[in-house]
């Protein structure tokens, strides 16, 4: 029996291993062996929570990259879903919004999707991450949603919270123009 391994980061039983054929770094010539790196799948379920008022949404500048994005973060192994969702909320507007009360719907993706230093570390660790997000669309008042960015502290994780229609944002975390991209519901806002 192997080490326990926390459902949030668990193997994929079906795809168990993915073969990636690379050419063998020692070699030189173009008869070179190739080398078989096997990488174990793994999923990572994750949460976004996009607060909204009419066509506007509130997004959170993250400090590391510079990049805005929508709210969002990992599920902890005892957590469900929504209370996923409520911390990161929390966290990430410095306790402003503090829970999904005017929850208008939840969506879901899946995605293959990892930032370079993510996938860099992935490699090293002999994984490919899958991530399964669970989106909450929260309705929130215009008014309340205005008076956010000017009340909003800077934390560990967020510089800045800003509101309006999603295209104005730059740089944005290209996920979520993934997503905003292919989700229909996004543009009937």
């Amino acid at each position: 029996m192997g080490a326990y391994v926390p459902p949030h980061k668990r193997t994929v039983r079906r795809s168990n291993h993915i073969t990636h054929s690379n050419k063998s770094a020692s070699s030189s010539n173009s008869n070179s062996s190739k080398s078989s790196i096997e990488k174990r799948v793994v999923v990572r379920r994750k949460v976004m929570v996009i607060p909204y008022a009419g066509r506007r949404v509130l997004m959170v500048r993250d400090r590391g990259t510079g990049e805005w994005g929508f709210v969002s973060g990992g599920v902890k192994r005892h957590e469900k879903h929504a209370e996923a969702a409520v911390r990161e909320l929390r966290e990430e507007t410095s306790d402003l919004l503090r829970d999904l009360r005017g929850l208008q719907k939840e969506t879901a993706f899946d995605t293959w999707y990892r930032t370079k230093a993510h996938r860099a570390n992935d490699d090293r660790k002999g994984e490919r991450v899958r991530s399964e997000y669970r989106v909450f669309w929260v309705r929130v008042d215009p008014a309340v949603l205005d008076r956010l960015p000017k009340a909003f502290a800077p934390n560990e994780e967020i510089v800045e919270l800003g509101v309006g229609e999603y295209h104005r944002f730059a740089p944005r975390w290209e996920l979520c123009d993934s997503f905003v991209d292919s989700v229909a519901d996004f543009r009937t806002l």
